[in-house]
């Protein structure tokens, strides 16, 4: 925990710190009417205070979902992989595979054009989606691992991992 040092009004002196105390309260104390023993209880206080290590798997976890709902790429077009179009993709899936879906029936891609997809085509394209969103689950499931085993220490080597390419 940092503190901030400012001088006010009349010779006030204050310090403003950037984390809130463990009470929820916000960490600002008024130096100049400090005793000497409170500004070292206040010192000590300061000293003793860890900072906050990012929360690794709950950065992970939104960095999958990011991913898994950031789309990919079919035959070229782009799929939206979001848990709406995920639900959609496997209803028609379900369509095609009980003789439901019409031949040739337009799907609309993440591009917001609608194209003709066959039924022989379309379980591929749901392949590819669930292939997409797997990817992002398997990544996260490394990470989360190399997080316990303390090989994966930074969001940046979090961000820096083979996550699937989306759109």
């Amino acid at each position: 925990m940092q503190a901030q040092k400012i001088e006010g009004l009349a010779g006030h002196v204050w310090a403003v710190f950037d984390d809130p105390s463990p009470e929820g309260q916000l960490g600002v104390v008024h130096l100049s009417a400090a005793t000497d023993s409170e500004a070292a209880a206040l010192s000590a206080y300061q000293q003793s205070i860890e900072p906050i290590a990012p929360d690794l798997a709950a950065y992970a976890a939104d960095k999958r979902w990011r991913v898994e709902e950031g789309g990919t790429i079919w035959n070229g077009w782009p799929v939206a992989t979001d848990r709406t179009s995920q639900q959609k993709v496997l209803a028609e899936f379900v369509a095609v595979g009980g003789g439901l879906r019409a031949e040739n029936s337009t799907w609309k891609f993440a591009d917001g054009f609608f194209r003709a997809v066959s039924n022989a085509a379309f379980p591929a394209l749901a392949m590819a989606v669930r292939a997409h969103v797997e990817a992002a689950f398997a990544t996260e499931a490394t990470i989360c691992a190399g997080i316990d085993g303390a090989t994966i220490t930074t969001v940046e080597q979090i961000d820096a991992a083979a996550w699937p390419v989306g759109l």
